[in-house]
């Protein structure tokens, strides 16, 4: 009788169990939320230039799409360019390098005339001093004159440098959000331009912790904007915070929703429904 009871009391426990379990996993299994959510730009870039100077062109405007690595300003350069046009003619100068070849060909040759009158002692000792001087001499003269030709390409690179530094080019894919200096004014001290990057978006939500189970990198999740009650966009979830608010019992989660053809809008408050 005794081992009946125990059995029945297992048995309970069991069922109680599996229960718990089924109804955790329909719990899991079925849509959570709505969740409050703002959608944002992925990154917002406040461009500036390399150098100090003067605005001299703004490219892009207000409003404008901008490609990774697009030329979008420019500061006066003149004094940079001109000096990358003196560089680049020293550089294509060759003289130099080709006085130093002929001289060292001619005091070649005299060697080799008197290689043997030298070693016949017909000319003095101080004669045959001086000819391997000489021809010594017109081969370090020639290496020299390489090496400062060899600089005078790397004086190139340097002015192309300074030139480059000039330019302000767009570090991501984006569009234009602000103009924050015109031609003409100085570019020390601010920020040029101001671009988002809209593809992708990124949108924040908090989410209980009771949801963690599910909040996993890849999770599809669901995102209405609040002044596009019709627009519906899928996202998944990128970043799940790993330290959750102790007093609301909150964790920051962050959604990553596509959009190559920048349909979507970023500045909008949103709900956000977990589906997996």
């Amino acid at each position: 009788m005794q081992i009946t009871c125990f059995r029945s009391t297992v048995s309970t426990a069991v069922l109680a169990a599996s229960a718990l379990a089924a109804s955790s996993i329909v719990a899991v299994s079925e849509p959570a939320g709505p969740f409050d959510c703002l959608i944002e730009p992925s990154a917002v870039v406040e461009l500036s230039a390399q150098a100090q100077g003067i605005v001299a062109e703004l490219l892009v405007d207000r409003g404008d799409r901008v490609r990774k690595g697009q030329l979008v300003a420019r500061l006066q350069d003149t004094a940079e360019r001109a000096n990358l046009a003196i560089a680049v003619q020293r550089a294509k100068n060759e003289a130099g390098v080709r006085l130093k070849e002929t001289r060292l060909r001619f005091e070649d040759r005299r060697s080799e005339r008197n290689a043997g009158l030298i070693t016949n002692n017909i000319v003095t000792a101080k004669e045959a001093d001086e000819i391997r001087t000489a021809r010594d001499l017109a081969y370090w003269e020639l290496k020299e004159a390489e090496e400062q030709a060899a600089l005078a390409r790397l004086q190139v690179d340097v002015a192309e440098a300074e030139v480059k530094t000039r330019e302000v080019r767009s570090t991501v894919d984006g569009v234009v959000m602000e103009r924050n200096r015109d031609p003409g004014e100085s570019a020390s001290g601010a920020y040029i331009l101001k671009i988002a990057q809209l593809d992708p978006l990124f949108v924040e939500t908090f989410v209980p912790v009771t949801q963690l189970p599910r909040l996993k990198p890849g999770a599809r999740v669901e995102i209405r904007g609040e002044s596009l009650a019709n627009r519906v966009m899928q996202g998944t979830v990128d970043v799940v915070d790993r330290v959750a608010d102790a007093a609301s019992g909150m964790m920051k989660v962050r959604v990553r929703v596509a959009n190559e053809g920048y349909g979507e809008f970023s500045g909008l408050r949103c709900s956000a429904i977990m589906l997996d």
